[in-house]
């Protein structure tokens, strides 16, 4: 089990947001089972990025020895385990001293991952020693970058295990650093690059991570590269002919984890663990994007790498194709029918 704490020094990078998403790839891309934890008990809102909106029992509680931590967490439709700390503003003064010895405690996780407070506070330090190892966050730009830095220092001093830099929001203009620059200043090894998404903020409000909504975005993708990156994951992007099958509505998603299976390959780990969700949390939590059966070719499951066969990919090609010129004729001759028709 692996157990991760996700930080940055300074706010807007998109630090809560990586990390709901990454959690979200690990269990509907590669069937891993994983809980998040809000360690960021002063300003909490990454169980709102679930549409867990209202929590009767949260870490704060679990911090101030009410209730065993195992009862404080929530389980989203897709499958991801939330351990919230309160939005309420009478509850922002409980201390993460003894964390560590709670999240202990949480037993049955291939991965456990936390959010941070986005700063170099006494709250933030203690987080650092709730956890084993630790991905920092930036955006490319200078003040990030320089304040990503310090962060690393403090997760040396902590004796973590550096997972890598991860910089997040990039829109590849002229005046944000490049990759080089960004190692050159912080002196970290990038892990990810993670691109801008306007879709992201919409699925914020609808209460659906990125990764579980447009599963073949390339914010997605290279959510999904990353974890295959920090956690040895094999992983396999789709091909472009993937992408336009998904958005035809001519092919369901198929993920890493429906491969494996297909393939008789022991790769993942099936998530056994089963805990009863909380009545309020069904209630209040938005259904989050289902994950159909794979679609399937017809050719020998034995010699299936992963990679549609040239010959399948050509005969698909081709079917796309008359279908798309059957469609554009169809809508021709019904502007020509309602045109003559006016």
């Amino acid at each position: 089990m692996s157990n991760v704490g996700i930080f940055s020094a300074k706010g807007g990078v998109g630090k809560t947001t990586l990390t709901a998403n990454l959690g979200a790839s690990l269990v509907s891309e590669f069937n891993k089972s994983v809980c998040l934890v809000d360690g960021n008990v002063s300003a909490a809102n990454l169980g709102l990025h679930f549409g867990l909106y209202y929590s009767p029992v949260t870490l704060y509680d679990v911090l101030n020895s009410r209730i065993p931590i195992n009862t404080a967490v929530y389980i989203h439709p897709s499958g991801v385990r939330i351990l919230p700390s309160p939005i309420s503003a009478h509850k922002v003064g409980a201390s993460v001293r003894n964390l560590r010895r709670h999240m202990d405690r949480l037993v049955g996780y291939d991965h456990i991952i936390m959010d941070s407070s986005p700063s170099l506070s006494t709250q933030t330090l203690e987080c650092l020693n709730a956890v084993d190892q630790a991905l920092i966050v930036t955006t490319p730009d200078a003040p990030a970058v320089t304040d990503a830095s310090k962060m690393a220092v403090h997760a040396e001093r902590s004796g973590l295990e550096f997972l890598g830099l991860v910089v997040n929001r990039v829109r590849n203009r002229n005046y944000e650093l490049t990759m080089d620059e960004i190692e050159s200043i912080s002196g970290l090894d990038i892990a990810g690059i993670i691109p801008e998404n306007e879709n992201v903020q919409r699925c914020i409000s609808e209460g659906t991570p990125e990764v579980l909504k447009n599963p073949y975005s390339d914010f997605s993708i290279e959510v999904n590269m990353l974890a295959a990156e920090i956690f040895r994951i094999r992983y396999s992007p789709p091909s472009t002919l993937d992408k336009i099958k998904f958005w035809l509505g001519l092919k369901d998603r198929y993920s890493m984890a429906d491969r494996a299976r297909d393939n008789s390959e022991p790769m993942f780990q099936k998530n056994q663990r089963s805990l009863s969700p909380r009545d309020d949390y069904r209630l209040a939590a938005k259904r989050a994007s289902k994950t159909p059966r794979a679609w399937k070719t017809k050719f020998d499951k034995d010699e299936y790498t992963g990679e549609v066969p040239k010959e399948v990919e050509d005969k698909l090609k081709k079917e796309i194709m008359g279908m798309l010129r059957d469609s554009i004729r169809e809508k021709i001759k019904e502007s020509v029918k309602s045109g003559s028709k006016k």
